[in-house]
């Protein structure tokens, strides 16, 4: 539409200043016009193309932030349910975090203080919507030990985590 409203304007244009000039100049003033107001549309088709881009981009970002944003919520939330089944829920440490979003699963180690105040030690742990497994986390003896084990590597296995050595 554009182009065809260019091109009107330059026949005008063509038309008023045709008075005195030979059909050679008119015709290479016409193609100097012609030539102008295809580069004019080759711009402006180039700036839609970029705005487009642009545009793209931020929705991208956008995205790209919501998700990101999601996914430090869903750590946290997972997080605090972890640090709820210790014994003292402020002392709780994590590293290693790791977050199966598809799962909702958080995989990682935590270390808390246990009943005398004392930390026990980075443990590996699964927190999902289905409870929290704490590798050791009930251990009294030693078949306590290995139930606890055994529990925290079902948990993972299932959960998509790390189950070897920490």
């Amino acid at each position: 539409r554009r182009l065809s409203t260019t091109c009107a304007v330059l026949l005008v244009v063509v038309a008023l200043t045709a008075c005195g000039k030979s059909k050679k100049e008119l015709a290479a003033e016409a193609e100097k016009q012609r030539v102008v107001a295809e580069q004019i549309e080759q711009r402006r088709v180039e700036a839609e193309q970029q705005a487009a881009e642009a545009k793209q981009r931020a929705e991208t970002a956008h995205a790209e932030k919501a998700e990101q944003e999601s996914k430090a919520s869903e750590t946290a939330r997972l997080s605090e349910k972890v640090s709820n089944t210790l014994k003292d829920p402020g002392s709780a440490q994590f590293r290693n975090l790791e977050l199966n979003v598809e799962r909702k699963v958080l995989c990682g180690q935590v270390n808390a203080k246990n009943a005398f105040g004392g930390y026990v030690g980075f443990r590996r742990f699964v927190s999902s919507d289905d409870g929290v497994e704490i590798e050791g986390e009930r251990k009294t003896d030693r078949t306590e030990d290995l139930i606890s084990r055994i529990l925290y590597l079902s948990a993972a296995s299932k959960a998509g985590c790390p189950t070897g050595e920490p």
